[in-house]
């Protein structure tokens, strides 16, 4: 998929708690970026400011 420019996004929805143990569980054993939109990122996460993202979607973040 990588190779051939497909990228995949995914949005979890539900308890506050419950959303960020997923999050959480999802980056430490799945490889690929990760990145954090919204406050407080775990660690080992970046973070992107909600009201960046429109501007990045479809972009490629280096």
């Amino acid at each position: 998929m990588r190779r051939q420019g497909i990228r995949r996004l995914l949005v979890l929805s539900g308890e506050h708690e419950w959303c960020r143990e997923q999050a959480q569980r999802l980056a430490a054993t799945l490889p690929g970026d990760w990145p954090w939109v919204g406050e407080n990122p775990p660690p080992g996460l970046s973070a992107l400011p909600s009201r960046a993202v429109r501007q990045l979607l479809g972009q490629e973040r280096l």
